[in-house]
Protein backbone atom coordinates (compact mmCIF):
# COMPACT_ATOMS: atom_id res chain seq x y z
CA UNK A 1 0.00 0.00 0.00
CA UNK A 2 2.48 2.64 -1.05
CA UNK A 3 0.33 5.10 -1.36
CA UNK A 4 -1.25 5.28 1.69
CA UNK A 5 0.42 6.27 4.69
CA UNK A 6 -2.00 7.29 7.68
CA UNK A 7 -6.06 6.16 8.42
CA UNK A 8 -7.71 8.60 10.12
CA UNK A 9 -11.06 7.03 12.18
CA UNK A 10 -14.08 8.55 13.15
CA UNK A 11 -14.97 7.82 16.75
CA UNK A 12 -18.71 8.08 17.11
CA UNK A 13 -20.71 5.50 14.74
CA UNK A 14 -17.02 4.13 13.62
CA UNK A 15 -14.41 2.87 16.50
CA UNK A 16 -18.41 3.05 19.38
CA UNK A 17 -21.58 2.44 18.67
CA UNK A 18 -22.31 5.51 20.69
CA UNK A 19 -24.86 6.97 17.94
CA UNK A 20 -27.87 5.02 19.27
CA UNK A 21 -27.65 5.99 22.94
CA UNK A 22 -26.74 9.77 22.69
CA UNK A 23 -29.39 10.44 19.76
CA UNK A 24 -32.50 8.88 21.86
CA UNK A 25 -30.58 10.49 25.09
CA UNK A 26 -30.76 14.28 23.14
CA UNK A 27 -34.33 13.17 21.70
CA UNK A 28 -35.80 12.30 25.12
CA UNK A 29 -34.07 15.80 26.69
CA UNK A 30 -35.59 17.67 23.93
CA UNK A 31 -39.20 15.72 24.57
CA UNK A 32 -38.60 16.70 28.63
CA UNK A 33 -38.55 20.76 27.10
CA UNK A 34 -41.85 20.65 25.00
CA UNK A 35 -40.43 19.48 21.69
CA UNK A 36 -40.93 16.09 19.90
CA UNK A 37 -38.62 15.27 17.10
CA UNK A 38 -39.10 11.47 15.17
CA UNK A 39 -36.21 9.94 15.25
CA UNK A 40 -35.36 9.12 11.56
CA UNK A 41 -35.54 13.36 11.31
CA UNK A 42 -33.07 13.67 13.86
CA UNK A 43 -30.93 11.10 12.06
CA UNK A 44 -31.08 12.72 8.64
CA UNK A 45 -30.65 16.71 9.74
CA UNK A 46 -29.16 17.20 12.88
CA UNK A 47 -26.99 13.96 13.46
CA UNK A 48 -22.76 14.44 12.83
CA UNK A 49 -22.86 18.18 13.56
CA UNK A 50 -21.38 20.18 16.08
CA UNK A 51 -23.78 21.16 19.28
CA UNK A 52 -23.49 25.13 17.99
CA UNK A 53 -24.62 24.12 14.53
CA UNK A 54 -27.31 21.56 15.79
CA UNK A 55 -28.71 24.65 18.31
CA UNK A 56 -28.69 26.59 15.08
CA UNK A 57 -30.87 24.16 12.77
CA UNK A 58 -33.24 23.64 15.94
CA UNK A 59 -34.13 27.36 15.80
CA UNK A 60 -34.17 26.78 11.85
CA UNK A 61 -36.63 24.10 11.69
CA UNK A 62 -38.61 24.12 14.47
CA UNK A 63 -38.60 27.84 16.17
CA UNK A 64 -36.98 26.48 19.04
CA UNK A 65 -33.86 27.38 21.02
CA UNK A 66 -32.31 25.37 22.88
CA UNK A 67 -32.38 26.59 27.63
CA UNK A 68 -28.91 27.62 28.64
CA UNK A 69 -28.41 24.43 30.62
CA UNK A 70 -29.40 22.06 28.05
CA UNK A 71 -25.92 21.04 27.04
CA UNK A 72 -24.51 21.16 30.66
CA UNK A 73 -27.57 18.25 31.55
CA UNK A 74 -26.65 16.58 28.04
CA UNK A 75 -23.07 15.80 28.44
CA UNK A 76 -23.43 15.52 31.62
CA UNK A 77 -26.08 12.09 31.01
CA UNK A 78 -24.39 11.29 27.80
CA UNK A 79 -21.24 10.07 30.02
CA UNK A 80 -23.02 8.55 32.42
CA UNK A 81 -25.01 6.36 30.05
CA UNK A 82 -22.30 5.97 27.38
CA UNK A 83 -20.34 4.45 30.94
CA UNK A 84 -23.30 2.48 31.37
CA UNK A 85 -24.03 1.13 27.96
CA UNK A 86 -21.20 1.62 25.36
CA UNK A 87 -19.98 -1.14 23.07
CA UNK A 88 -17.47 -1.18 20.44
CA UNK A 89 -18.60 -1.29 16.74
CA UNK A 90 -18.46 -5.13 16.05
CA UNK A 91 -15.30 -6.30 14.70
CA UNK A 92 -13.38 -3.21 14.65
CA UNK A 93 -10.90 -4.12 17.18
CA UNK A 94 -9.66 -6.85 14.24
CA UNK A 95 -10.09 -4.15 11.69
CA UNK A 96 -7.32 -2.03 13.62
CA UNK A 97 -5.22 -4.93 14.42
CA UNK A 98 -4.78 -5.88 11.00
CA UNK A 99 -3.59 -2.38 9.45
CA UNK A 100 -0.33 -2.16 8.27
CA UNK A 101 0.45 1.59 7.79
CA UNK A 102 -0.08 3.97 10.96
CA UNK A 103 -3.70 5.12 12.53
CA UNK A 104 -4.90 7.81 14.30
CA UNK A 105 -8.86 8.90 15.05
CA UNK A 106 -10.03 12.53 14.80
CA UNK A 107 -13.24 13.55 16.18
CA UNK A 108 -15.68 16.24 16.80
CA UNK A 109 -16.38 14.48 20.43
CA UNK A 110 -14.57 16.49 23.39
CA UNK A 111 -11.39 15.25 24.94
CA UNK A 112 -13.17 13.74 27.71
CA UNK A 113 -15.43 11.87 25.69
CA UNK A 114 -13.05 10.34 23.44
CA UNK A 115 -11.24 8.93 26.60
CA UNK A 116 -13.90 7.94 28.32
CA UNK A 117 -15.37 5.55 25.34
CA UNK A 118 -12.06 4.86 24.07
CA UNK A 119 -11.53 3.38 27.78
CA UNK A 120 -15.32 1.68 28.07
CA UNK A 121 -14.95 -0.41 25.06
CA UNK A 122 -11.24 -1.13 25.41
CA UNK A 123 -9.53 0.90 23.07
CA UNK A 124 -7.91 3.34 24.61
CA UNK A 125 -4.62 1.29 24.39
CA UNK A 126 -4.76 1.12 20.56
CA UNK A 127 -5.08 4.90 20.37
CA UNK A 128 -3.68 6.70 23.36
CA UNK A 129 -0.96 9.24 22.02
CA UNK A 130 -3.24 9.23 18.64
CA UNK A 131 -6.43 11.51 19.12
CA UNK A 132 -7.21 14.43 17.52
CA UNK A 133 -10.51 16.24 18.87
CA UNK A 134 -11.72 19.33 17.60
CA UNK A 135 -10.80 21.50 20.30
CA UNK A 136 -7.80 22.00 19.02
CA UNK A 137 -8.74 23.10 15.66
CA UNK A 138 -10.77 26.98 15.00
CA UNK A 139 -13.55 25.14 13.63
CA UNK A 140 -15.31 21.51 13.60
CA UNK A 141 -16.43 19.09 10.86
CA UNK A 142 -17.79 19.48 8.29
CA UNK A 143 -15.08 22.15 8.13
CA UNK A 144 -11.89 20.01 7.28
CA UNK A 145 -9.41 21.36 10.33
CA UNK A 146 -9.25 18.67 12.02
CA UNK A 147 -8.20 16.10 9.39
CA UNK A 148 -5.79 18.70 8.02
CA UNK A 149 -4.40 18.58 11.43
CA UNK A 150 -3.98 14.96 12.41
CA UNK A 151 -2.30 14.54 8.89
CA UNK A 152 -0.06 17.01 9.52
CA UNK A 153 0.34 15.87 12.91
CA UNK A 154 1.48 12.37 11.68
CA UNK A 155 3.79 14.14 8.53
CA UNK A 156 1.16 13.19 5.77
CA UNK A 157 0.49 14.53 3.10
CA UNK A 158 -3.63 14.71 2.46
CA UNK A 159 -3.66 13.03 -0.76
CA UNK A 160 -1.74 9.51 1.34
CA UNK A 161 -4.89 9.23 4.03
CA UNK A 162 -7.67 7.24 4.38
CA UNK A 163 -10.61 8.35 6.58
CA UNK A 164 -12.84 6.17 8.12
CA UNK A 165 -16.75 7.69 8.44
CA UNK A 166 -20.29 6.73 9.30
CA UNK A 167 -21.56 10.57 8.57
CA UNK A 168 -21.88 12.62 5.42
CA UNK A 169 -20.67 15.51 7.57
CA UNK A 170 -17.20 13.83 8.45
CA UNK A 171 -17.23 12.56 4.59
CA UNK A 172 -17.37 16.18 3.70
CA UNK A 173 -14.72 17.52 5.84
CA UNK A 174 -12.60 14.23 5.17
CA UNK A 175 -13.40 15.14 1.25
CA UNK A 176 -12.66 19.44 1.55
CA UNK A 177 -9.36 18.23 3.06
CA UNK A 178 -8.17 16.34 0.06
CA UNK A 179 -8.39 12.67 1.53
CA UNK A 180 -9.82 9.78 0.41
CA UNK A 181 -12.95 8.54 2.27
CA UNK A 182 -14.35 4.75 2.98
CA UNK A 183 -18.30 5.24 4.45
CA UNK A 184 -19.03 2.36 7.04
CA UNK A 185 -22.83 2.11 6.81
CA UNK A 186 -23.61 1.90 10.54
CA UNK A 187 -25.61 5.59 10.86
CA UNK A 188 -26.55 6.13 7.21
CA UNK A 189 -27.64 4.43 3.90
CA UNK A 190 -24.70 3.61 1.86
CA UNK A 191 -25.93 5.96 -0.83
CA UNK A 192 -26.10 9.07 1.58
CA UNK A 193 -22.36 8.68 2.48
CA UNK A 194 -21.43 7.95 -1.76
CA UNK A 195 -23.90 11.55 -2.53
CA UNK A 196 -21.25 12.84 0.36
CA UNK A 197 -17.91 12.16 -1.71
CA UNK A 198 -17.01 8.46 0.24
CA UNK A 199 -15.25 6.76 -2.90
CA UNK A 200 -16.24 3.21 -1.12
CA UNK A 201 -18.86 1.91 1.38
CA UNK A 202 -18.74 -1.50 3.81
CA UNK A 203 -21.11 -2.46 6.58
CA UNK A 204 -18.91 -4.97 8.87
CA UNK A 205 -15.78 -3.95 9.75
CA UNK A 206 -14.03 -7.48 8.73
CA UNK A 207 -14.43 -6.36 5.12
CA UNK A 208 -12.23 -3.12 5.67
CA UNK A 209 -9.01 -4.59 4.82
CA UNK A 210 -10.19 -5.88 1.40
CA UNK A 211 -11.41 -3.03 0.60
CA UNK A 212 -8.15 -1.32 1.31
CA UNK A 213 -6.30 -3.94 -0.38
CA UNK A 214 -8.54 -2.92 -3.94
CA UNK A 215 -8.09 0.82 -3.30
CA UNK A 216 -4.30 0.63 -2.32
CA UNK A 217 -2.92 -2.93 -4.35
Amino acid sequence: MKDLKLVIFDCDGVLVDSEPITNQLFLDILKSYGLSIPHEEFVAKYVGSGMSVVKSLLYTHHHFTLPDDFFGIFNALSLEALQRDLKPIPNVEKAIDDLTVPYCLASNSSPEKVRLMLKKTQLFERFEGKIFTSNLVAAPKPAPDIYLHAAQANGVSPDKVLVIEDTHIGITAAVAAGMQVFGYTGTFPAQRLIDAGASNTFSDMRDLMGLMKKAYG
